[in-house]
């Protein structure tokens, strides 16, 4: 978006992107010296897969986390230590976000009211649902509670459902029938039967040198 400055992209990757590393470095440094396996769970967001309007900033910084998760599930399998995420959907109840202004952006960008962005959001879902804080709770502690001991390397969606596609607009025959009119095309050259089709090898004549001549047939 022409109007996120560097300062949004920095405090943005600098936030999410840099400090998920950092924190996740520091906790593998403190498992590895004390011979500790375990799990960490980065809190994406469906927006490092899903591109949505005037939110270059945030997704990239999603996107980053995202392929952390891959990254560091390398590095720190060896160690016994798994490194998963989710990517939830829009949580609005109970969000930080929502309340300290982004909601408030989201609402100019959608032009909806900004108490009414919970029902916009799950309308687009497949289950018409909200996602609330405990439902994210509930997928990190079967990331950590032992209930899938070999999983790592995965990003898991907390979604009630992908958004619906925008509906596109009708295709040009179907709009000419809606108005009524017929849309017609040039008629097509008929090919005599046992004719090979154009541009085949069979179709190209076959020419032969004679008497310091040429002759095709």
């Amino acid at each position: 978006r022409l109007e996120t400055t560097i300062a949004d992209w920095d405090r943005q990757h600098d936030v999410m992107a840099r400090g998920s590393f950092l924190v996740t470095r520091e906790a593998a440094r403190q498992m590895e010296a004390q011979g500790l396996t375990g799990d960490i769970v980065y809190i994406v967001s469906k927006n490092a897969v899903a591109a949505g309007p005037a939110n270059v900033a945030y997704s990239a910084a999603k996107a980053d986390q995202a392929h952390q998760v891959r990254l560091l599930a390398t590095d720190l399998g060896p160690l016994g230590i798994r490194v998963n995420g989710l990517n939830p959907d829009v949580v609005v109840r109970g969000s930080g976000i929502f309340a300290k202004g982004w909601g408030a952006d989201r609402s100019r960008t959608y032009g909806i009211p900004q108490d009414k962005l919970g029902e916009f959001y799950a309308h687009r879902t497949l289950l018409k649902h909200e996602v609330p804080p405990a439902h994210v709770a509930a997928a990190v502690f079967h990331l950590c509670g032992g209930h899938l001991p070999p999983t790592t390397a995965l990003t898991l969606p907390v979604a009630p459902g992908p958004a619906r596609p925008r509906e596109l607009p009708p295709f040009p025959h179907r709009r000419a029938a809606e108005l009524g009119r017929t849309r017609t095309s040039p008629p097509r050259r008929r090919r005599p039967r046992g004719s090979p089709p154009p541009g085949s090898w069979s179709h190209r004549p076959s020419c032969s040198r004679s008497a310091g001549s040429f002759r095709c047939r």
